[in-house]
């Protein structure tokens, strides 16, 4: 039997740890897996709560300050961007003083291509405009559209090479053309000068070689009849004359018309050709009874009579149609008062002529 003592009761008692039961682990393994997975989730709630936070301030800041920016910074510099690289078709057309028209023409026989908008518009890129300047260079050379679309579609080296050999010729072809516009608007200036320093109103027998005339033949009376012919005329031959160089103008008065004293009906017109130069019809070389006057053309009808009388004073008689040549006419001038027009009568001894025909010089009929 155990004694209690006073000894007993003032000794320490010994520390004994008491083991945990299989059920209290369990139960404590469970319970600290419970607290980690709850920890675990709402580290995950603080992290998608500071994500959402952040974009929502990432958000305010773009609507506040970065869009503003965006649209007039960012956004001009792209549209520039486009603008530079695409072009209307106005702006085309404006660029390069060609219509609308002509640049769907273009397009329509394969010339160009342009890439359309979101509208239907054509947009015209950096490799179009190349295009539309080999275009415009050609067709200032007179090249063919389908010459310039050959080019277009195989251009390589040895194409441009070729092209600019042949631009060489064109060229060299468009020079000489323009040598021969200047030789002749330089001898219009001479003839204009000759016909000025003409003596008015002086009759004179001259002999004249053969020259050859391009005709127009058609029965006038009034001047607007006579212009009228003469515009067919530079029509028929728009190919091989310039206007500014178709030398003497003039119409024929028949020579049936002379006889009968009717001196404003008149059979054609015609062009005065030089030398070798093409023509329909000659003159033959001969005496003409000529005169220049001043005035409108109806001055014919005055100078006529004395022309022939002063033909007959010196023992000739007209032999064929008259020509009234237009030394300055409406091309030169729109006065009348400055119009120059010589007469030319072709005439031949009299029958009954007792001397050779002479050929005198006298400001008298």
């Amino acid at each position: 039997m155990h004694r209690f003592t006073a000894a007993s009761a003032s000794s320490p008692t010994p520390c004994v740890t008491k083991m945990p039961s299989m059920m209290e682990y369990v139960e404590n393994t469970n319970m600290e897996a419970t607290e980690g997975s709850t920890k675990r989730r709402n580290s995950r709630t603080d992290q998608v709560f500071f994500i959402f936070l952040s974009f929502r301030f990432i958000c305010h800041l773009f609507t506040t300050h970065l869009k503003p920016w965006y649209y007039t910074k960012v956004k001009r510099k792209f549209q520039e961007a486009f603008m530079k690289r695409y072009y209307k078709i106005g702006e085309i057309a404006a660029l390069y003083s060609v219509s609308p028209d002509s640049l769907r023409y273009y397009e329509e026989i394969g010339l160009l291509t342009p890439r359309r908008d979101a509208n239907g518009y054509r947009m015209y890129s950096i490799e179009d405009i190349w295009r539309l300047n080999v275009i415009r260079d050609m067709l200032k050379l007179d090249f063919p559209t389908g010459q310039i679309k050959e080019y277009l579609g195989s251009h390589t080296l040895a194409s441009t090479q070729a092209l600019l050999q042949r631009e060489k010729e064109a060229v060299d072809a468009r020079i000489a053309e323009l040598q021969a516009i200047r030789a002749g608007i330089e001898a219009r200036e001479g003839e204009i000068a000759t016909a000025a320093a003409r003596p008015i109103g002086k009759f004179s027998i001259k002999t004249l070689p053969e020259r050859g005339l391009l005709r127009m033949a058609g029965e006038a009376h009034e001047d607007a009849e006579i212009d009228f012919l003469v515009k067919k005329l530079h029509k028929r031959y728009e190919d091989e004359l310039f206007l500014i160089r178709n030398g003497a103008t003039g119409a024929l008065i028949p020579l049936s018309g002379i006889k009968a004293g009717i001196f404003n009906r008149y059979s054609s017109v015609f062009m005065l050709r030089e030398g070798g130069e093409p023509c329909d019809v000659k003159v033959p070389a001969g005496e003409f009874a000529t005169v220049c006057f001043r005035g409108a053309y109806q001055n014919t009808a005055r100078f006529m009579p004395k022309l022939l009388a002063y033909a007959k004073a010196h023992s000739c008689v007209p032999c064929g149609n008259a020509l009234e040549l237009y030394l300055i006419d409406i091309h030169e001038s729109g006065d009348p008062s400055e119009y120059i027009t010589e007469l030319q009568l072709p005439v031949s001894a009299a029958p009954d002529a007792a001397v050779p025909l002479r050929r005198p010089d006298s400001t008298k009929p």
